[in-house]
């Protein structure tokens, strides 16, 4: 239970011998050894067991406070409060200002092993920074604001800007930072958590009802992005209890009261609770029409179209986007802008047809957004992958068709704009590519149908989104590849089965395969492997390298 707390407490002692030092090692190694007991026995008197924790962290802060310098000691102390991974130049600029000997208070608390040297960054040892984390003080948090500030404007940065506002007291600001960073999340992010905390932490802080409930409606958000569903139906319950009493006095509350019967849709939808999902989005789009709020009715609509296409209720979902493509191209007319959710609309419209087997519909609606989408990023070359985006659902209509010179017709423009392209999109284009290829009896097929299973399993492991059936362009890749491409495509698939979906056995015995195959046969070995990273067939076998040796 307490075994690193003693290793990290013997390795002080290694590098420092002093009386003092042993004594406060062999209390700690006693703790843990009683503690350990208890937990066998599994004795009734829990007291001990408990007080265990914070004893040892005390005889850790004493012994450090032994071994390490007084300036050392407060260095660390300060270094604490980071998240891990400390840009080493960023620090520097900051903490240097108040501590003279900077350089040399690092060395020494690498050379102690509470800090770790990386090439850019330093970390702490996990023991170390638990015990240095207990003494934080609000002077930290302000150092701490000011690290934050000068590292990169990102998404993580800005979540842990908020924290050590809200921990130096700079509420009001740490509320900014807290409802701007969320609103720029559309999905799971590393930050999240962190948000998560600065919001709870921010409610006692509101001092009146509305801002108050903007922070427990953005936890409720973050809630849902993190699938903690029943936390977010409940905070968003609870504003929309608080709104619709307050539209009954201004009528200004009702956008509110819209706005969270939309996020309790999109709850809803999640959970895969349709009718409710339907009912909170048509209420919704009820009172967004009275408000005549054009912005709010065509995300509605669009968020019915979606859970319709689920429903294969293809009727209503037609009616939603058309409904939603008559807004935009009204608004067009004195917003150009508006044109791009005109071009989205009318793809979304082409993959409905395609869904419902109307293949000429289809056809006309992808054509008419390619010409769209190539208008657009004339001015705007963003617009470029929402183009590629286009003709691959035009590409994969014509080969599910059987229109195969088509499809390859249209993939060779896609490979006009490469360098555009998104990765869900390029592992369909490499699907597409292999199936025209297969067609035509091309040997070629067989490579490109490892490049979209290898480049599939990277969406999948990373994103969690099913770009294409991996497993099945891997089986199709091990079919129609030469010996040496099949060893390597069953090499790729057994360990994507081992490392990810708890498959006990080895990987299998083949009689051929490449530099690839060569590796993983290593890296299951423990051998150490060197993958010359070109492709993403080489970035696949280098990630399933690393998770094979990290299972020995």
């Amino acid at each position: 239970m307490f075994e690193k707390y003693v290793e990290f407490a013997k390795s002080i002692l290694q590098k420092k011998e002093n009386e003092e030092i042993r004594k406060l090692v062999e209390e700690i190694e006693e703790l843990s050894n009683k503690a350990k007991k208890m937990l066998e026995d599994e004795s009734e008197d829990t007291g001990d067991l408990i007080d265990a924790g914070p004893k040892i962290r005390e005889n850790l802060r004493r012994l450090l406070e032994l071994a390490l310098s007084k300036e050392a000691f407060e260095l660390a102390r300060c270094l604490a409060v980071l998240d891990d991974g400390i840009v080493k130049d960023r620090a520097k600029e900051v903490y240097s200002r108040k501590f003279e000997n900077y350089s040399s208070l690092i060395d020494e608390l690498i050379s102690m092993g509470v800090l770790t040297e990386r090439t850019l960054t330093l970390r702490f040892n996990e023991i170390a920074k638990e015990v240095f984390e207990d003494l934080e003080e609000k002077d930290f948090h302000r150092l701490a604001i000011e690290y934050y500030e000068k590292l990169a404007d990102s998404l993580d940065s800005r979540s842990h800007l908020a924290y050590h506002c809200l921990k130096a007291g700079e509420i009001e600001r740490a509320f900014e930072l807290f409802i701007d960073t969320a609103n720029k999340l559309y999905g799971k992010h590393s930050c999240i958590d962190k948000l998560i905390e600065v919001g709870e932490k921010l409610i006692k802080h509101m001092k009146d009802d509305d801002t108050r409930c903007r922070v427990i409606g953005t936890l409720g958000n973050l809630y849902l992005m993190s699938k903690r569903y029943e936390e977010a139906e409940t905070n968003y319950k609870t504003v929309l209890n608080y709104y619709s009493k307050r539209v009954k006095e201004n009528p200004d509350y009702a956008k509110f009261v819209a706005g969270v019967l939309n996020n309790l849709g999109n709850l809803y939808f999640a959970k895969g609770e349709h009718k409710k999902a339907e009912s909170m989005y048509i209420e919704c789009l009820r009172i967004r029409m009275d408000m005549n709020d054009e912005d709010g009715m065509v995300s509605v609509l669009l968020s019915l179209a979606d859970l319709y296409m689920i429903e294969e209720d293809y009727e209503n979902a037609e009616k939603c986007f058309h409904d939603a493509l008559r807004i935009e191209l009204k608004r067009s007319k004195e917003d150009k802008s508006k044109m791009i959710n005109v071009a989205s609309i009318v793809n979304n419209l082409g993959f409905l047809y395609s869904r419902k087997g109307d293949l000429e519909k289809a056809e006309k609606f992808y054509k008419e957004a390619i010409r769209l989408y190539s208008e657009l990023s004339k001015e705007n070359p963003e617009m470029l992958s929402n183009l590629t985006t286009a003709l691959s659902n035009l590409s994969s209509l014509y080969m599910s068709s059987g229109n195969v010179d088509k499809a390859m017709n249209v993939l060779e423009a896609i490979k006009e704009h490469w360098d555009a392209i998104p990765p869900d999109v390029r592992a369909t284009f490499y699907l597409n590519l292999a199936k025209g290829l297969e067609n035509r009896g091309d040997a070629k097929a067989a490579e490109f149908y490892l490049k979209a299973g290898a480049l599939g399993f990277m969406i999948f492991r990373n994103y969690g989104i099913t770009a294409v059936n991996f497993m099945h362009c891997l089986d199709k890749a091990e079919q129609l590849g030469d010996e040496i491409l099949k060893g390597d495509a069953k090499l790729i698939k057994s360990a994507i089965m081992k490392v990810y979906y708890g498959v006990k056995s080895g990987l299998p015995e083949v009689s051929s395969y490449g530099k690839r195959g060569e590796a993983l046969i290593k890296a299951q070995k423990g051998e150490v492997v060197s993958i010359d990273i070109n492709d993403e067939v080489d970035m696949v076998v280098y990630v399933l390298a690393n998770e094979l040796a990290m299972q020995r």
